[in-house]
Order: structure tokens, then sequence, then C-alpha cells
């Protein structure tokens, strides 16, 4: 019986996914051009290529400031379960 219910609520939600993207190409307002498909950088037009590199001190740091805050939750949380049972 809940494998019947889970598949007509999966088909149900495809079809009105499916529905609303059909519904909005086919209303949807289509003006392509040139001038529309080119980055838009508070009004300065961008010249040349506008890939910067990035250090990998950034990612470095990132990963060493979330991963205690992680650990962290993660400890909180296995005492705050341990102390509920």
């Amino acid at each position: 019986m809940y494998f019947t219910l889970l598949i007509t609520v999966i088909i149900t939600a495809i079809t009105l996914v499916a529905a609303a993207y059909v519904i909005a190409k086919l209303i949807g307002p289509r003006s392509y051009n040139k001038v529309k498909g080119e980055p838009y950088e508070c009004g300065i037009p961008t010249h040349g290529s506008s890939w910067l590199p990035v250090s990998v001190g950034f990612y470095l740091f990132a990963i060493l400031f979330l991963m205690p805050v992680d650990t962290f939750e993660e400890g909180a949380l296995a005492e705050s379960h341990h102390a509920l049972t």
C-alpha cells in the first residue's frame, strides 16, 4: 500500500514539475541578442579576461576554519545524544 502511494507521489511530482517547465517555456518572454549575453559589472564593460587566479591560501583557511567547527558540532551532538539515552 505504501509503495503504491510512494509511486503515485513521485509520478505526480514529476508531472507537476514538467508541466510548470513547459508552461514557463511557452509563455515566457524570448528576447536573445548579443548585448544581453554579455557580462555586466556595475555598468563598466569588461576588457580582456575576467578570470583572476585565487590563492590556495583562501581554500586552506576555509578548510582549517571549518574543520574544528564541524568536529565540535559532531562532538556536541554525540554528547547530547549520549546524555538522553
